[in-house]
């Protein structure tokens, strides 16, 4: 039981570094990262939707050897496929945590508690039995005890009554030799002095004292085997007590795995919204350059392209690291119709997303200042 335990402890021990591992790649600081790799990549999207707006500012005319614009073109789709990659690799990446984080929680910590609890029943039966086997061995010990003391009291009254009997024997042997004549002794000696009775009662002795000396052995013996079935209650015990003690850090650890998993699964639908978005806006950027360098080349006109831009600005995900860059572009697009009447649907969509892009700080951001501020 005792490897058993340790095999327990050593999976708990790796389960939870498997959770630290999962946790680290969820904190603050790591889904900061992936945030900001996102935003660098529009960053980056919208300034190719600047550079389109830069192209076709002015007195904007079409012609087929625009090298500038199929090149701003080809830029801009390639960017927004770029971004678009990012979002699926961060959502892959989210869903493996997701999926290890519910791998730990089902396949490993759940059937771990399931032989704790096994391995602790197992070890109360033995507590059971122990304790039983502990009552019996100390009656054992009990009576093996009085009998010894039985049996010592009973030694040393026979011993008592043989050292009589020689002194007796002894002093009528002595009677005998010295004053008495050989005929006139038989009625003065005492039956127990006779040398049968000598012999005899040396035989009890003997006999006494080999009996003593076996329910001593017995007694030796019961005491060694009390005092290992004691060492094993309290080794049973303590092995009781470890499995408790990791059993009680399951409840915690998998509460903590079902918080990863939660937040995996948070993260994921926000990717999700996002990589909808910057499919889109690839898509629309996809269109884009398909409409104006293949399909109506020649008739593709200022406005035309202007809402294929504005198409795309509207999917890109705003936040403050990117919310300048978007006002850049859609002040840029308003402008670039100078001294004329900018399309109602144009002005009316830019000012739009300029309202949205106005709710984030007007600020360069910076990642340290960031981290440090969370």
């Amino acid at each position: 039981m005792e490897n058993t335990i340790l095999a327990h402890r050593r999976s708990l021990a790796e389960m939870r570094t498997e959770l630290d591992g999962l946790d680290a790649a969820l904190t603050v600081g790591a889904a900061t990262k992936r945030s900001e790799t996102i935003s660098c990549a529009l960053k980056v999207g919208t300034d190719s939707l600047y550079d389109l707006s830069a192209l076709i500012s002015g007195d904007f005319e079409l012609t087929h050897d625009d090298g500038r614009l199929n090149v701003a073109l080809d830029r801009l789709v390639a960017t927004f496929d770029h971004i678009t990659e990012l979002a699926d690799s961060q959502l892959a990446e989210v869903g493996r945590l997701h999926s290890d984080a519910i791998e730990l929680r089902n396949a490993k910590l759940r059937p771990l508690q399931d032989k704790l609890d096994e391995s602790k029943s197992e070890l109360e039966a033995q507590l059971t039995r122990n304790r039983e086997a502990i009552t019996a061995t100390s009656n054992t010990v009990n009576v093996l005890q009085e009998s010894v003391d039985t049996m010592n009291r009973a030694h040393r009254s026979l011993q008592d009554k043989l050292s009589e009997a020689e002194r007796v024997h002894d002093g009528v042997n002595i009677a005998v030799s010295i004053l008495i004549p050989i005929w006139g002794i038989v009625g003065l000696i005492d039956n127990n002095a006779s040398p049968g009775a000598v012999f005899n009662l040396r035989n009890c002795v003997n006999e006494a004292r080999d009996a003593l000396h076996r329910e001593k052995m017995a007694l030796e013996k019961a005491g060694e085997s009390l005092k290992s079935e004691r060492q094993q209650h309290v080794e049973l015990e303590n092995q009781v007590s470890r499995l408790q003690a990791m059993l009680s850090e399951i409840v915690p650890l998998e509460n903590q795995v079902t918080a990863t998993i939660e937040k995996t699964d948070m993260l994921q639908q926000a990717i999700i919204v996002v990589k909808q978005q910057l499919a889109a806006a690839a898509q629309r950027a996809a269109q884009l350059s398909n409409t104006v360098l293949i399909t109506a080349h020649a008739s593709s006109t200022k406005q035309e392209i202007c809402t294929g831009i504005l198409d795309i600005a509207e999917q890109v995900p705003l936040d403050f690291r990117n919310s300048n860059e978007m006002k850049l572009l859609l002040n840029e697009l308003l402008s670039g119709y100078g001294s004329a009447v900018v399309p109602a649907a144009i002005e009316s969509r830019a000012n739009e997303l300029l309202g949205v892009a106005a709710k984030y700080p007007s600020i360069e951001w910076h990642p340290t200042e960031v981290v440090t501020e969370a």
